[in-house]
């Protein structure tokens, strides 16, 4: 079992939490634990947008308990009462994600509707929830801040090398298929976590964007395009999985033709990421549209040639588009990477 970052902090924000309810000498210690468990988040800035959010809708929570069971006591049906509302009402202020910690806030504070000192008692309820929400925010922000631009960077690059390595082999009449198959779709799963990371850091550069320099956001139009021209990568080779009978019922030396496109579409992307690594120079100069378009033209009219099965000539024309889409991908990504290291570095 592996234990990551975020497993880990919540064990921590857990004790922290525990800790200072001790220090303040207030009781019960399970409220605060279960708020500071619910409230640790992915992203420094999710923390505090969602402490801010919690704090917010646990304050309502405990204001309609407090009233409710100050002048009306509190029974089954007038809890359930109490939560429907409250739940109506961060609902309509958009706190959905703060309804579950709401709602443990309004029961903590109608259990004890027949104390003494009930509005204390409610008090000392509400600062439980405030020291789990606080707990979490201050770990989040200070011990292990997930740092999202450098995994995008590596996991990208060797998202980059297995595609890479699978275009070079792909139309091998000798390849593994279920290999490649386990391979594309681990990929694919991958690929969504790196949505989400990007997500992440999004919303971190846009909501404090004075804190971060312009060539910070330039990044992350690099890392969006890398995350789109890899899923057009996978669908091309899926698409090449769908026609490669059709291909390998062509001549030998037409199906060479096409793994050499094959072999510098890999060859173009390799190189565009030792680029954005800084192995290579940027430049100026761009020069891939052409020769793909000339190399694909030159491949469909040996296909023309050698068959005259009109339905084989327009799926391999669909494939043909695909690579060419591909190829601009690739082309418009290296644009935004000499551009970036040009102008922004």
């Amino acid at each position: 079992m592996k234990i990551g970052a975020r497993i880990l902090k919540t064990g921590i924000t857990l004790v922290f939490a525990i800790l200072l309810t001790r220090l303040f000498h207030l009781q019960p210690e399970i409220f605060a634990a279960i708020a500071a468990t619910l409230a640790i988040q992915p992203s420094v800035y999710r923390s505090w947008r969602y402490g801010v959010e919690q704090v917010q809708s646990n304050l309502v929570g405990a204001t309609v308990a407090t009233l409710t069971a100050t002048f009306l006591s509190s029974n089954l049906i007038i809890t359930a009462f109490v939560v429907m509302i409250v739940i109506g009402i961060n609902l309509q202020l958009r706190f959905e994600r703060s309804i579950p910690l709401s709602i443990v806030t309004v029961l903590s504070i109608m259990e004890g509707s027949q104390q003494e000192h009930f509005f204390y008692f409610a008090v000392d309820r509400f600062l439980l929830i405030l020291i789990g929400i606080f707990a979490a925010i201050l770990v989040n922000s200070l011990l292990f801040p997930p740092r999202y631009e450098q995994k995008l960077t590596k996991k990208l690059k060797n998202i980059e090398e297995q595609m890479a390595s699978i275009l070079r082999i792909v139309l091998d009449k000798e390849k593994n298929e279920q290999t490649i198959k386990q391979t594309l779709d681990s990929i694919q799963d991958e690929l969504q976590k790196l949505w989400e990371f990007y997500h992440f850091e999004e919303e971190a550069k846009s909501y404090l964007k004075r804190r971060f320099p312009f060539s910070s956001s330039r990044k992350l139009v690099i890392f969006k395009n890398m995350l789109k021209t890899a899923q057009n990568g996978i669908e091309l080779i899926y698409m090449v999985q769908k026609y490669q009978n059709i291909l390998y019922s062509l001549e030998d030396h037409v199906q060479q033709l096409f793994k050499e496109q094959l072999l510098y579409l890999a060859y173009y992307q390799d190189k565009i990421y030792s680029k954005y690594g800084g192995k290579i120079n940027p430049s100026s100069h761009h020069t891939l549209d052409p020769v793909l378009h000339d190399n694909l033209w030159t491949l469909f009219q040996e296909i023309r040639q050698l068959t005259t099965n009109e339905h084989s000539i327009l799926e391999l024309v669909t494939l043909f588009g695909s690579i060419q889409d591909y190829g601009r991908r690739l082309d418009h990504l290296e644009r935004l990477i000499d551009s970036y290291y040009t102008h922004h570095i």
